[in-house]
């Protein structure tokens, strides 16, 4: 075999590095198909798609199985209740659209129709981000609720995209049903690109790629930068040097965080080790 032939098959090679992360693309979208079977598991099938395209795809750490099934394990107690009341709400609003446009003469009921398709782009929102957060951060409860909302109506741009997004998806899908074999974790991979984008904006975190390895005890690790603490940035835990790219991020988010247009929470990314 020629030194070409043998670089094709490396596992830095380009087309070799395509081809495992088409893979990995059917794989969670596979599961992700399956694993919204039973409905009221959406949302934590959502969640850990978006965990794992985050981890496997764009930080290629982890196998795409592995991690979609702790995630889905890890959230699914969490989801469960959001989920149902997520898919309450679209009956809700579905119900009510559909019952009021029946009466096109009935100015009030025509009121309803615009105010119920208004609630369920909305919810559309939510859920997008919502999930998101579950997947991607250990928030509480109301953190997550609190986020979800102020992403829902601060970022109408974004959430625009996204929009667009999941309808050219789910468009495909029911063209072209054999697409659902790599459209879910395409479409998962296109709204993280924009989604991780805005949460830093809302979020005060260390991701470890940026960072350093964080500590469950705060004031064992004081050298280990945050928004707050910009001093001793050189000195991390583990003896990792942050880098000058890294350093400007942060300040980025200290000026981020003073304005009062945004909100700044301490939380903690889900480690990718």
């Amino acid at each position: 075999m020629t030194e070409k032939g043998a670089d094709m098959f490396q596992q830095d090679n380009a087309f070799i590095v395509f081809l495992n992360k088409l893979a990995d693309m059917v794989i969670l979208s596979v599961l992700f198909c399956v694993c919204c079977l039973p409905v009221f598991t959406i949302g934590a099938a959502d969640a850990a798609l978006y965990h794992t395209v985050v981890k496997v795809l764009r930080h290629n750490q982890g196998y795409a199985f592995a991690t979609f099934r702790d995630s889905f394990k890890e959230n699914f107690r969490q989801s469960v209740p959001a989920t149902l009341l997520f898919l309450l709400a679209y009956v809700m609003f579905g119900a009510t659209c559909y019952f009021c446009y029946q009466q096109p003469d009935n100015l009030i009921a025509g009121v309803y129709v615009v105010f119920s398709m208004l609630s369920i782009l909305l919810l559309i929102f939510a859920q997008l981000h919502y999930f998101a957060l579950l997947g991607r951060f250990n928030l509480s409860k109301k953190e997550r609720q609190t986020l979800t909302v102020r992403l829902t109506f601060r970022q109408l741009l974004s959430n625009f995209l996204l929009l667009c997004i999941l309808i050219f998806a789910a468009e495909l899908a029911v063209s072209y049903p054999p697409t659902l074999f790599i459209v879910p974790a395409a479409a998962c991979y296109l709204n993280s690109l924009i989604q991780e984008r805005l949460f830093p904006k809302y979020i005060r975190y260390q991701d470890e790629e940026e960072l350093c390895k964080e500590t469950e005890n705060p004031s064992e690790d004081e050298n280990c930068p945050t928004t707050e603490n910009l001093s001793g940035v050189e000195n991390c835990k583990e003896g990792k040097t942050v880098t000058d790219e890294t350093r400007g991020h942060l300040r980025r988010l200290q000026k981020s965080s003073t304005q009062k247009h945004r909100a700044a929470h301490n939380s903690k990314a889900r480690s990718f080790p």
